[in-house]
C-alpha cells in the first residue's frame, strides 16, 4: 500500500498520533457548591432547617 492510498488523517480525540488535544479549551475554575442558607430547608429532603440537620456536617468536612 503506497503513501497515496491510505486515508487522510483526520485530527480529532482518537487520531493515532500524539497530540495535545485539551489546549484548544479554556481552562474552568473548580467552585465548591454553594450550601443553603442556614434557616433554609437542609439538601436532604428531610423537610428539617439545615442547622437543625447536616450543618455541623458540612461544616466538618470543609
Amino acid at each position: 500500500m503506497s503513501a497515496h492510498d491510505e486515508e487522510p488523517h483526520v485530527h480529532g480525540p482518537h487520531c493515532n498520533h500524539d497530540h495535545d488535544h485539551h489546549h484548544h479549551h479554556p481552562q474552568v475554575p473548580i467552585r465548591k457548591p454553594q450550601r443553603p442558607g442556614r434557616n433554609d430547608a437542609c439538601w436532604c429532603g428531610s423537610g428539617s432547617k439545615y442547622k437543625k440537620c447536616h450543618l455541623r456536617a458540612d461544616e466538618a468536612q470543609s
